[in-house]
């Protein structure tokens, strides 16, 4: 059984903050490919910007409230995230950079348990306590290394 992550980060309304978030966003796929194809075991990435709202009706809003990141995986969460902190690079830097534009305050990630606690923190699909998930539904039940050796 796959594992959900729907890390939700509004981030700051500066016109710096704001660029970083455009750049990932053009740059995502390109940027964590290598690092997930060498993983094996993520089964879908996906990263989109939140629009500001509009505060009146028919007047457009320019920039972003937040960043989504959604991703199936095979693993636990946290296993999941170390792979990661592990391999270095493109998809532990990113998440440095998410959260160094987080309008809520976070420290720099330095450790492995720091980003684990941030992504953790922003995750709005947290593995339940008990029995399985109420909001995620997987349609298959093989790991990314069984899809890829058929």
């Amino acid at each position: 059984m796959a594992s959900p992550l729907t890390m939700y980060v509004q981030i700051k309304q500066d016109k710096v903050s704001q660029g970083i978030a455009a750049a990932a966003l053009q740059s995502f796929t390109q940027g964590v490919q290598a690092g997930l194809d060498k993983a094996g075991i993520v089964h879908y990435a996906t990263l989109a910007l939140i629009p500001n709202p509009s505060t009146v009706p028919g007047k457009p809003v320019k920039g972003y409230l937040a960043i989504l990141l959604m991703t199936d995986f095979d693993l636990a969460m946290n296993p999941y995230l170390d792979t990661f902190w592990d391999m270095g690079g493109g998809i532990k830097d990113a998440i440095a950079a998410i959260a160094s534009i987080s309008f809520n305050p976070v420290p720099p990630i330095k450790t492995k348990t720091q980003f684990e606690n941030f992504i953790n923190s922003v995750n709005l699909t947290p593995a339940p306590k008990t029995g399985g998930w109420k909001n995620f539904y997987q349609a298959y039940p093989l790991t990314v290394e069984q899809i890829n050796a058929g």
